[in-house]
This record gives C-alpha cells, sequence and structure tokens, in this order.
C-alpha cells in the first residue's frame, strides 16, 4: 500500500524541506538534531500558514529562524500555561466558597439537584459527574482521603480532583442568585450588567480551558480558535481590559477567537491585582527581550505577530495595562 506519509529518515527529511519547502539549511547535522528532539510536524506545521506562496508552502528561510519561531511560541506557551492553572483554581476556590458558604459542606447538600436549573440531559451530566469524583475505585487524593477518612467532601476539596470542564458545566446551571454572586467577585468595580458578566465569566472560562488542553498536549496552538468568543461590547465595558483593546480593533477582529483572546480572558480571571500584574509583566519582559536582542530575534518577533494575528503593538497595550494595575 502506498501511504500519504511514509515514514522518511531524517536524511529524507531534509532533502524534502530543502527540495519542496525551500527551507534553507546549510548545516545538516543542526537540522538533524532539531528534527530529533521537535519534530518534522511541530517544526514545519505548527508555523508554514505564514510561509504559504499561491497556496504553496515555500519558506526560503534558514531553518535556524523557524527553530527561533518555535522557542519564542514555546516561550509563550509557558507564559499562558502557567497562569490559564492559576486562573482554574482561582475560579475553583471562589466557585467552591459560594457553593459551601450558601448550601452546606456535605456533598449531598451543596450538590442538591435544587441548587441548579435542571433542564436537559447536559444540565444532568454536570451533577452525575462531580459525584463520580468522589465515588469509585479510581478517586484520587485529596478528595480519596476526605471519602475515606472524614464524614464529608467539602467543594473545595471536591474541586481540586473535578475536570475543569465539569466545574464550569456545573457552574452553568447554578441558581441565578449564586451564579451572579460569582460572577461578582470578577466584575465588582466595572459598570457591566449581571447577565453580561456572567455570559464574559462563561466566555472567559471556555477560552482558557480550550487553550490550556491545547498547550498540555502540546498540540498546534498559534492558529488555534477556541469555541469562547467575547461580544466586543460587552468586554469593553471592563476598565483593564480597556487598556489592551480599543473601538478600532473591532474592524480586525482582534481577540475573536485567537491567542490575543487568552490574553483578554486571562486578564478577566486574574482578579488578584499582584498577579494580574505579574502575568503582564512577564508577557511584557518577554516581548522586549527579544526586541533587545539581535537583528534575527526581531525578525522572529515580527514572524510570530503574523502568524498568531497578535497586535504589532502588543508591548505597548501591555505596559499601559500594567501602568493601570499599578
Amino acid at each position: 500500500m502506498c501511504y500519504s506519509k511514509p515514514f522518511l529518515t531524517y536524511e529524507q527529511q531534509i532533502d524534502k524541506l530543502k527540495n519542496e519547502y525551500g527551507l534553507i539549511i546549510n548545516n545538516n547535522e543542526f537540522a538533524k538534531e532539531l528534527l530529533s528532539t521537535i519534530s518534522y510536524y511541530d517544526l514545519i506545521n505548527g508555523y508554514k500558514d505564514v510561509f504559504l506562496r499561491d497556496s504553496k508552502v515555500n519558506f526560503n528561510i534558514e531553518i535556524e529562524l523557524l527553530f527561533s519561531i518555535y522557542i519564542l511560541d514555546r516561550e509563550f506557551q509557558n507564559i499562558f500555561l502557567k497562569y490559564s492553572l492559576i486562573a482554574e483554581n482561582s475560579f475553583k476556590t471562589s466557585f467552591a466558597y459560594t457553593l459551601g458558604k450558601n448550601f452546606g459542606v456535605h456533598e449531598n447538600e451543596y450538590l442538591n439537584k435544587s441548587n441548579f436549573i435542571i433542564k436537559d440531559e447536559k444540565s444532568r451530566t454536570a451533577i452525575k459527574r462531580m459525584h463520580e469524583t468522589y465515588k469509585g475505585n479510581f478517586i484520587k487524593n485529596p478528595t480519596r482521603h476526605y471519602a475515606i477518612n472524614k464524614n464529608h467532601i467539602p467543594p473545595w476539596i471536591l474541586f481540586k480532583n473535578a475536570k475543569f470542564n465539569d466545574v464550569i458545566l456545573l457552574y452553568s446551571i447554578l441558581n441565578s442568585e449564586e451564579k451572579n454572586e460569582v460572577a461578582l467577585n470578577y466584575f465588582n468595580n466595572d459598570d457591566i450588567e449581571i447577565d453580561e458578566q456572567k455570559e464574559i465569566l462563561k466566555t472567559a472560562l471556555t477560552i482558557i480551558k480550550d487553550y490550556r488542553n491545547i498547550m498540555a498536549h502540546n498540540l498546534k496552538f498559534v492558529t488555534y480558535k477556541p469555541r469562547g468568543e467575547f461580544v466586543f461590547k460587552d468586554i469593553m465595558g471592563i476598565k483593564k481590559v480597556r487598556c489592551l483593546i480599543n473601538w478600532n480593533d473591532k474592524k480586525t477582529n482582534l481577540g475573536k477567537r485567537d491567542i490575543f483572546s487568552l490574553i483578554l480572558a486571562l486578564t478577566i480571571l486574574l482578579n488578584n491585582r499582584y498577579l494580574s500584574i505579574k502575568f503582564t509583566i512577564e508577557l511584557f519582559s518577554l516581548i522586549n527581550s527579544y526586541k533587545n536582542l539581535l537583528d534575527n530575534q526581531n525578525i522572529t518577533l515580527d514572524y510570530y505577530y503574523a502568524i498568531s494575528k497578535l497586535p504589532k503593538d502588543l508591548d505597548s497595550r501591555l505596559e499601559k495595562l500594567i501602568n493601570y494595575l499599578k
């Protein structure tokens, strides 16, 4: 059988990159080292979109530049993944606090169906999955410890082992009054109607969850499109978000199912001032570290902006946000 993607030795991969893709490779040993550690797919497929010419890939650049783009992408992802996990934990903590305060600390109390709006199978599944988190043979600590040694499992312990998607789903069916209470933790200084707050929060959570899964599994990141999409006029009501976007960005769809939407989502969900500043400074520092390096690193940044659709003035936008947060 003739396979469309046959096995190729490193030497054959190098020949293909030179002859079919027009990639400039002056040092075959360096190229072989890259392909044996990063992989052909991660090095080429992740970034080839920006190099398309008449529907054909023609890099006409040195492999070292492609490698530099790959490293920059991973550096961005390291920051995003770290703060995505922090944002996830922050939301779980806030949600668990609301459940414990209003409904009690026993799993049968806060997971009682009367606390939620049960409309369909999806709603029932959300509660069912929460119960499955502390039942069965495969539960993990700390939930397992509480299930065996304590007389109840408080929500802040249950959420330690609950999947992020299941926690978001549970929040989406929460009764209105308690759902409003969770949302207000994130927007208490903004002039936004409560219904808009809840939609923004749900969208931000979805964007972070989707991107987190992509990053954690080393899948194609730069051109990924999350399922969540912000309503532009709604997020313009958030004071700190206005440091990052303006009405002109609506014309270019900036922040619409792209990496910039992840930056917006993290800016919204990192409602601790210290964490917000630290996240923003880390992004700002990464960008400026490339701007202050050699010319070829500046080129790397330009290419990455072109691939990821991030604004070229991202550093000045971040600086504006840093000044606002301080």
